[in-house]
């Protein structure tokens, strides 16, 4: 979808006041307690009061782990190798983790190149997040899978996605108290990951907030700053100011101060940023629409597959298939 058709697709949408007695918080309630899926969720999310409050904690949720990691390796500066570790963690779900699905993966998004994905396999295995299980063998290729350490950190980071979602929709709590259950956990990941793997593809090229924000290096995490540190439960996007030292900045999402400084230079020049003195930054009006279709769509990325694995995983039936 173009950044024209999502905006027009955006404005075509009813404002909830014109939909008498329209309540979009017990309409996700009673979606994610196991009703069926309601006829506009996109409309529920965007309508719904704490849709400010549930992006800023899905944003502080990432800045969290960014802040987190001493080891960036496996990290994810760009939206290209968030996609890889993501990729990753769903084939090894799936029983299904070689170099050649992975990187065939990765091409289908059209945000990491082949052999980028190879270089990420690799790092991978370094930093001690995969390990092969099968050698090359016979024309088969080698075989690998997640480690516990990559799963218990995967499931780490899903804590905090979860959370944010269960602000528009409580009943999503009932999720994380039991993604210490392997096969729950398992099911989470194959579900969600495939609606993110899937909607990656969708990205179009030359969409402003794409290419200044998901395309560079350390551009992602600028703009996961820009929303966290705001801090605005609110509004958003937000227009509240966000001091960015260059230095600083540059170390803690692990790009070169030049490198942020592209990063910086190239949003500006797409119209996306305002710069204040400090330095400071805010996000400007021309970012709005697409931001706010990005980030309903990545809240629905979370309601939806929570509902499913729920759905899936009843206390009392025994544990179901995951997919």
């Amino acid at each position: 979808m173009s950044a024209s058709e999502r905006t027009s697709t955006l404005a075509a949408l009813p404002d909830s006041a014109t939909r008498p007695g329209a309540s979009p918080a017990a309409d996700l309630g009673s979606w994610i307690a196991g009703g069926a899926a309601p006829a506009d969720p996109l409309r529920l999310v965007l309508d719904h009061p704490r849709f400010p409050a549930a992006v800023t904690a899905l944003a502080a949720a990432s800045l969290e782990i960014i802040r987190a990691r001493a080891n960036r390796a496996h990290g994810s500066v760009d939206a290209g190798r968030y996609v890889a570790k993501l990729a990753a963690m769903w084939l090894d779900a799936r029983g299904e983790l070689t170099l050649s699905a992975l990187k065939a993966l990765c091409a289908r998004t059209g945000l990491l190149s082949p052999g980028r994905a190879r270089d990420f396999l690799h790092a991978l295995r370094h930093a001690g997040f995969v390990e092969e299980t099968a050698a090359a063998t016979g024309g088969r290729p080698a075989r690998y899978r997640a480690t516990a350490r990559f799963r218990a950190d995967w499931i780490d980071h899903l804590r905090g996605p979860v959370g944010a979602a269960a602000l528009i929709a409580p009943s999503a709590a009932a999720l994380l108290a039991r993604l210490d259950e392997p096969a729950v956990a398992a099911s989470f990941i194959e579900i969600q990951g495939e609606a993110v793997l899937r909607s990656a593809s969708a990205l179009p090229t030359g969409e402003p907030v794409v290419e200044g924000f998901y395309h560079p290096a350390g551009g992602l995490q600028v703009l996961t700053l820009l929303i966290a540190e705001a801090a605005d439960t609110a509004a958003f996007p937000s227009r509240n100011p966000v001091r960015l030292p260059i230095a600083a900045t540059a170390a803690t999402i692990g790009v070169s101060a030049q490198q942020l400084k592209r990063v910086l230079a190239g949003a500006s020049a797409h119209g996306l940023l305002a710069a204040l003195p400090g330095p400071a930054y805010a996000l400007t009006e021309r970012a709005d629409a697409t931001l706010r279709f990005i980030y309903a769509g990545q809240l629905l990325q979370l309601l939806d597959p929570i509902a499913r694995t729920l759905a899936q995983h009843r206390p009392g039936q025994g544990d179901a298939p995951g997919g």
